[in-house]
């Protein structure tokens, strides 16, 4: 009767004994289908090691709380939600009882928000520090949650080209600052866009706040 999607498991391998109707829905899956199966048999989860990491968080602290996880429907769409699950006993046997809240509409309009907003800037000037601190926790929801992104190592010339363009200073201005050939700076920043896999300015200043980079 509960319209969020629960399942029970049991044993350490996770094996799924119960599901309710709002998961069927979810996952597109019948009764018969999901009952005494595991979830890497029906490849529920997108990332298999991120279910991992869950189970073994769990084991530890008997529940998780919130985590963003992605499911795949038995069509093959990808399902964005959040998981939370306890270690719960039925009739003597250890069981996990998880609950999926689906978020995909919600996730769906904020990655489009992103890339409507970033398909219109050609620089960040105009952008205040608050809302560049938003579009990195659109981007990536779990830094909201604690969880720090991770890191990619940089030169200390990269760097401090990086904290510049996070103090909206163009070319020109970091060549100044730094006293580079505006060229030599154009070279570092290409260098410094493919090492954290960017292509604009906007999404390098989005990186560096997600990651405490000139805050």
């Amino acid at each position: 009767m509960a319209p969020v999607a629960m399942v029970i498991t049991k044993g350490d391998e996770n094996r799924i004994v119960e599901v309710n109707a709002a998961f069927k829905s979810l996952t597109g899956y019948t009764d018969h289908a999901l009952v005494d199966r595991l979830a890497d048999d029906l490849q529920l989860w997108n990332d298999a090691a991120q279910r991992v990491e869950l189970e073994t968080e769990i084991r530890e602290r008997n529940g998780i709380r919130g985590h963003d996880v992605r499911l795949l429907h038995k069509n093959g769409e990808t399902l964005d939600c959040l998981v939370s699950a306890e270690r719960i006993s039925v009739d003597g046997t250890p069981c996990v009882v998880w609950l999926y809240q689906d978020i995909s509409a919600r996730r769906r309009g904020e990655l489009e928000l992103v890339e409507a907003i970033d398909a219109v800037m050609k620089d960040a000037n105009w952008l205040s520090r608050s809302i560049m601190d938003k579009l990195a926790t659109l981007r990536n929801p779990r830094a909201s949650a604690g969880t720090t992104p991770p890191t990619t190592e940089l030169s200390k010339r990269e760097r401090e080209v990086l904290e510049l363009i996070c103090q909206d200073l163009d070319d020109a201005a970091i060549a100044t600052r730094l006293d580079l050939s505006r060229n030599t700076v154009r070279n570092h920043v290409a260098r410094l866009y493919a090492k954290i896999g960017v292509n604009r300015r906007s999404a390098a200043i989005v990186w560096a706040h997600e990651r405490g980079v000139g805050a």
